[in-house]
């Protein structure tokens, strides 16, 4: 299993509402992760919210801290780290 505090994170604004990642990036400094970044997501805006993993499964330590998450897998994370968090335009602060 993985633990939560043990992954390095990034979490990117892919919203129109500034600040989305920052209160994001408190939400899970409270719930124990460690090592995380926030910036600005430049690709296509979706509603819901990805989680961008390396291995199926991880995702769902951070669904409860986000709303309309949906996982996705991919092997090609920029390097440094193990999450990357795609906020959507559906994400309430």
């Amino acid at each position: 299993s993985v633990d939560i505090k043990s992954l390095k994170v990034q979490i990117l604004n892919g919203s129109n509402i500034s600040g989305l990642a920052s209160s994001a990036q408190t939400r899970l400094k409270n719930a124990g992760v460690k090592g995380s970044e926030i910036g600005d997501y430049g690709g296509t805006q979706k509603k819901y919210t990805r989680i961008v993993t390396k291995t199926a499964g991880v995702a769902s330590l951070f669904k409860p801290y986000f709303d309309e998450v949906q996982e996705e897998v991919d092997s090609q994370l920029p390097q440094g780290f193990d999450v990357v968090i795609i906020i959507g335009t559906g994400q309430k602060e």
